[in-house]
């Protein structure tokens, strides 16, 4: 039972640190979602069968010598089947639907949305000599290079694009 609780607590010392390690997302952060997802349902299924299959005689030794140990292995057991039940959950439909990673920290850029087209905060400079643009589309900024056709066509596809889908384009 000691070292149930020794790895648990270790293991949740991982996932927590690991939790700021992984920012970005990419692969390996898929990595760290399966492994952390897996041994969560280990720590589960190896706690609930320490559980069950305890004799008496061990059971009431820890229970009148260890009380805060036993309840640490239970609380344990809960923690374990919890989070594997979110993480499942998360895994399989929960990121897709959302279309977002819940289980990587946000990632706090400090750059103004408008900071290409000007200084940091400034409105969009709008382009002098271009010619009238459509309703609702705002003028490049003076120093970027006029986009082609083809270029701007599948730039428009990314933009209409919804989250967590790919634009189709041709081969």
């Amino acid at each position: 039972m000691w070292k149930f609780c020794m790895l648990n607590t270790v293991f949740c010392f991982f996932t927590c640190s690991s939790f700021f390690l992984f920012p970005g997302g990419g692969e390996g952060a898929r990595a760290r979602a399966m492994v952390v997802t897996i041994f969560h349902l280990a720590f589960g299924v190896w706690g609930i069968l320490m559980w069950v299959n305890l004799d008496h005689a061990c059971s009431k030794l820890l229970n009148s010598h260890y009380q805060v140990v036993v309840a640490f292995h239970h609380v344990s057991i809960v923690h374990n089947i919890f989070f594997f039940s979110l993480m499942f959950a998360h895994e399989a439909y929960i990121g897709k639907a959302l279309g977002a990673d819940l289980t990587l920290m946000s990632e706090v850029h400090q750059q103004s949305a408008q900071y290409p087209y000007g200084a940091p905060g400034s409105a969009p400079i709008p382009h002098q000599d271009a010619p009238m643009q459509q309703q609702g589309q705002s003028a490049p900024p003076p120093d970027m290079a006029p986009l082609t056709n083809d270029i701007a066509k599948d730039y428009e596809n990314i933009i209409r694009t919804p989250p967590g889908h790919l634009p189709q384009g041709q081969p």
